[in-house]
């Protein structure tokens, strides 16, 4: 019973070691909790960033509102207004290329004064942030004057074709990756994808429900999203 008595204690002494052991280790090694970064005065830690009280600000304005201008910090161990500023425009710009609109530029405008709003009346970057709500209003009128200039045009094969037919069509100067619609006269002969710059190139089937050859008409393409539309004369052999 001794000997009995003396190893049932040494395995409890074993076990307990080798828990305490588990947990030491358990709690040193925590998996995806990255130590945040030692952060100057002045400056927050924000995602792995240390941001200053503005910068921070603006940061988490853009990221509520879909335009989340963190995606653009990576590499990046500190940032200024300046530095969330400049990179906030550049998604802002991105983003609404890429959307056709230029809401996302005025999202990042927009968090700019929020941004200031909320910051201290002695904060120095806020006199930072009428020069760059100028940036996103020139983008944003850059972007405006260049949708207006950028008139779609159409052009044809051949501009004459029996019913049954074949007619390539090329449109160019639509909005990026819109979906098109094309229609001999009144008939949708066919619908698109137009390329990241705007242009597509089908081939569609003159319809039966084509007008006669004394009649002439057109073949027109118009964008489903921006609703730009181009059209180029046709009539049936």
């Amino acid at each position: 019973m001794a000997d009995y008595s003396i190893n049932a204690q040494r395995f409890r002494r074993f076990r307990t070691a080798v828990l305490t052991l588990f947990l030491a280790l358990a709690m040193t090694v925590v998996p995806g909790c990255a130590p945040a970064p030692a952060c100057a005065a002045g400056t927050q830690a924000y995602e792995g960033v240390c941001l200053s009280d503005m910068a921070a600000q603006y940061v988490v304005c853009t990221k509520d509102r879909g335009v989340n201008v963190a995606t653009k910090l990576d590499g990046k161990v500190s940032g200024t207004f300046k530095v969330v500023a400049d990179a906030g425009l550049q998604l802002g710009y991105e983003k609404s290329k890429q959307e056709n609109t230029p809401v996302a530029l005025q999202i990042v405008k927009d968090c700019m004064e929020i941004a200031k709003t909320a910051s201290p009346p002695a904060d120095p970057e806020r006199a930072q942030v009428a020069g760059f709500e100028q940036q996103a209003d020139r983008a944003m009128q850059e972007w405006q004057k260049k949708q207006v200039n950028e008139t779609p045009s159409l052009t044809l094969s051949r501009n004459s074709a029996r019913k049954g037919q074949k007619v390539t069509v090329v449109g160019k100067e639509f909005w990026a990756n819109e979906m098109v619609d094309i229609t001999v006269h009144a008939t949708l002969v066919a619908q698109v994808e137009a390329d990241g710059n705007g242009s597509f190139s089908a081939s569609v089937t003159i319809p039966q429900s084509a007008p006669p050859p004394s009649f002439d008409t057109t073949i027109t393409a118009v964008g489903k999203s921006s609703v730009k539309s181009a059209s180029a004369p046709f009539h049936t052999a």
